[in-house]
């Protein structure tokens, strides 16, 4: 062999050396950057996991504290203070309007959520409510053992609660009247008449049982009643001017009532027109209410 084929023969050897190591370094640098990036990624993803728990948490910790009012009131209704088992009820009352507002603000809203919400509200406008009007009936004349009449509201808020939960129709509007209103309707009256001498006197002669019992068995009804109500979740274009006038009304009338009276009487008024109003509005919008109503008793298969 002659020394221009050794020459040839070491330059091929040397091109096939740094071939190789030239692979080697991609194939080190490739795999060994592998681990890294995965660790980042999976980094990460524990980080977006983390915010998304928190976050959940935020409207599920406003609904336990809903929870914690209710306990409140039902404390402070069997040491005998119905005036302040009733602000409880209406602070619960606060509380369970933001945490369905801050859930789906933050996209966090998920079954867990609605559960607990439905859990809770059977203490706090369910059970609380009944307790106070058990103080009541317990304070008024005759009729003695039958006291227990007015937990049918704890009874009805509960099966209400739970249709709630499992029923699609009730997106746009809601079927009978809702727990916490019911709950409003009981307390806002308690907590006005309350604040007047009067009432103790009047419970202790002219307000009877029966009176107590009809309170109790109406927000009962009212609850379970297959009577379309507006729902504050609908946006503006959606709203029909049924909806307009049960809402618009219903801020009227409350609003009278607070300058009027007190805002206790004015929660009371607001709920009560909020009432008469969506019944009333089967006559004064027919064609639309008809519809509603029929789409709400038809039967799913």
């Amino acid at each position: 062999m002659g020394k221009a084929d050794e020459t040839l023969a070491s330059k091929a050897v040397a091109k096939v050396h740094t071939g190789t190591h030239l692979f080697l370094a991609v194939f080190v640098a490739h795999w060994g950057a592998f681990p890294l990036i995965f660790g980042a990624i999976s980094e990460i993803e524990m980080l977006q996991g983390l915010v998304h728990a928190v976050k959940s948490w935020i409207p599920n910790g406003i609904t336990l504290m809903n929870l914690m009012m209710g306990c409140v009131g039902a404390s402070l209704a069997a040491w005998g203070d119905l005036v302040g088992a009733s602000r409880a009820v209406m602070m619960a009352a606060l509380l369970d309007l933001f945490d369905g507002l801050v859930a789906r603000a933050l996209g966090v809203a998920s079954p867990l959520g609605k559960d607990l919400d439905s859990l809770a509200d059977v203490v706090s406008f369910g059970l609380v409510p009944a307790l106070i009007l058990y103080q009541l009936a317990a304070s008024a004349p005759g009729l003695a053992g039958t006291e227990w009449v007015v937990y049918v509201h704890t009874l009805a808020a509960a099966l209400r609660l739970a249709r709630f939960n499992h029923d699609t129709r009730q997106t746009t509007h809601f079927i009978g009247l809702a727990s916490p209103a019911a709950a409003l309707l009981i307390v806002s009256a308690v907590a006005f008449l309350g604040q007047h001498d009067a009432f103790s006197l009047q419970l202790r002669s002219g307000l009877t049982k029966w009176l107590i019992y009809g309170a109790a068995s109406g927000t009962a009804l009212l609850m379970l009643v297959p009577l379309p109500m507006p729902s504050l979740k609908v946006g503006g274009k959606n709203r029909v001017p049924a909806d307009l006038l049960v809402l618009g009304g219903s801020a009227l009338f409350g609003l009278f009532g607070a300058l009027m009276l007190s805002p206790e009487a004015g929660l009371f008024c607001v709920i009560m027109s909020y009432t008469l109003l969506s019944a009333l509005r089967l006559f004064i919008f027919p064609s639309r209410a008809h519809q509603q109503h029929d789409n709400i008793l038809h039967i799913r298969k």
